[in-house]
């Protein structure tokens, strides 16, 4: 039925966006082994936009502290602009990588084999997050300054571009580079789904040019559970996400990029 295809994309996106293990990853293998072929362009900015939902509403305490501080006189207004001065300078690599390579990462997407590889990448980085994090120890760097906020955002903004490449998870690659660079593993989580929120929709705000062609033939009832089922499965899974980044369980999400990667590598070696 019409109605599971939609079902079942919604809870792939929901899931596969926030955990370590590549959505688009995910979505070439399952065009590749499953024979489901990719939503429609106004589809797949549902889903997009169910996401952006999902982090404001489990983030919404974070984000409002942000908002509230640069009305404040006193130092919380400082950190505040820190913080995003941050997420702004974190947007800048992803702009370039899309303006000047756009091309090419997308055409990664016709090739399984470079997906393995990348998941073999990203369970290389979703493994070494709770082996820094433990070893790290002591006081945490948070983002107090100004010079901060660029290293930061230079950092993360860097990892979320490579994270372009189908394969490479943008959660477990941002959540790395800001626990590598000493944020506490929390505090890198957040800051990794804060920038994702520009992220998502400017891909959202580039796509919306494509929507209005198609917003005729759309089944409404079916985007209606593919959006719903989207941001449920959105808000479980970064719920999960953070028990599993507190308790250190993340490195299961490693080893399932691992199996993963070396699955797909090894079926196009040999079928193809």
């Amino acid at each position: 039925m019409e109605i599971l295809k939609y079902l079942f994309m919604g809870v792939v996106q929901g899931l596969t966006e926030f955990l370590p293990v590549s959505s688009s990853g995910h979505l070439v293998i399952s065009e590749t082994f499953l024979g489901i072929n990719p939503p429609g362009i106004f589809l797949e900015v549902a889903l997009h936009f169910a996401s952006v939902i999902a982090i404001i509403i489990y983030l919404r305490k974070r984000l409002l502290s942000l908002i509230s501080g640069l009305f404040k006189k006193d130092n919380r207004r400082n950190l505040s602009l820190n913080y995003l001065s941050a997420v702004v300078v974190s947007m800048i690599p992803a702009g370039c990588v899309a303006l000047f390579i756009g091309d090419r990462v997308r055409a990664l997407f016709e090739n399984p084999s470079a997906v393995g590889i990348s998941l073999v990448f990203t369970a290389g980085i979703v493994l070494a997050i709770p082996l820094m994090n433990s070893k790290r120890g002591g006081r945490k760097k948070i983002i107090d300054s100004f010079g901060t906020a660029i290293i930061v955002g230079c950092v993360v903004g860097l990892f979320q571009a490579i994270a372009m490449i189908p394969g490479i998870s943008r959660s477990g690659s941002t959540i790395f580079a800001g626990v590598f660079i000493g944020l506490a593993v929390s505090d890198s989580a957040d800051f990794a789904f804060i920038i994702s929120i520009p992220a998502i929709l400017g891909a959202v705000v580039m796509e919306l040019g494509d929507t209005v062609k198609s917003v005729s033939d759309m089944n409404w009832l079916n985007l209606s559970i593919a959006f719903a089922f989207s941001l449920l499965t959105s808000l479980i899974a970064l719920k999960w996400l953070y028990s599993t980044l507190k308790s250190g369980r993340v490195r299961y999400f490693g080893i399932y990029c691992l199996i993963m990667g070396i699955f797909v590598i090894t079926y196009m070696a040999v079928f193809y």
